[in-house]
């Protein structure tokens, strides 16, 4: 009976360890599957870099036209008489927080996209090996 035991034990350990194998052994690839799937994803990143750098170049004109409110504000606080500046200051206070919260949001959407970017490297890495 513990002869019995220890081959089931011994069988079910084989195919335990050959179902693990074959799970996790790495696959070859045909060398026209890892060419057509390499230059798809090349030329999908060069897509997402090139959306990438023109989100930049918005964010940047965006932030350049906030400057622009805001100095006009400040300029129009500090000409106004003494019972209108609290009321500018807070419209400024309101106006940078606005500002920093849509700037909070946009950051957190362009690290996912980075991160989606660095993922695609990482496995155009990985298809070179």
């Amino acid at each position: 009976m513990n002869r019995t035991i220890h081959k089931k034990f011994v069988r079910h350990f084989i195919l335990a360890l050959a179902f693990a194998l074959s799970v996790w052994s790495p696959m070859p690839a045909r060398s026209e599957d890892s060419a057509e799937g390499k230059a798809k994803i090349e030329a999908n990143m060069k897509e997402r870099h090139q959306a990438m750098m023109e989100q930049k170049h918005k964010m940047m004109e965006e932030m350049k036209a906030q400057d622009v409110q805001l100095k006009d504000l400040v300029t129009k606080m500090n000409s106004a008489s003494s019972n209108k500046k609290l009321d500018l200051l807070a419209e400024i206070v309101t106006k940078l927080v606005e500002q920093k919260a849509a700037m909070t949001a946009h950051m957190e959407t362009m690290h996912t996209e980075m991160m989606q970017h660095d993922s695609s490297k990482i496995m155009m890495m990985n298809m070179d090996k």
